[in-house]
């Protein structure tokens, strides 16, 4: 089990996420939960309060290949800090 920060920007402008790859370290099966929550994370690391799930699936990768999975928008506002981080229980 691990976490680890991707990136953090400050947006633009206006921005809608709708999907994002994921790339298999190796070949199978594995649960993809990816969560939204506006502001900081700091605080709710352990606390799934403010947190909304945006994917919820069990998805199929294949070693060195990306996988697209889909979800509903997901919005930022222009001038607003994000940060993608990756939580793990085993490398798929």
């Amino acid at each position: 089990t691990g976490i680890s920060k991707i990136a953090g920007a400050v947006i633009r402008e206006t921005t809608c996420i709708t999907s994002l790859d994921i790339m298999g370290k190796k070949a199978g099966d594995g649960e993809v939960r990816i969560y939204h929550m506006p502001g900081s994370y700091e605080g709710f690391e352990e606390d799934g309060s403010g947190w909304e799930l945006v994917f919820d699936e069990k998805i199929a990768v294949e070693k060195g290949t990306s996988t697209t999975v889909e979800f509903d928008p997901v919005c930022v506002l222009s001038g607003d800090y994000v940060e993608a981080h990756r939580q793990y229980s085993q490398q798929v």
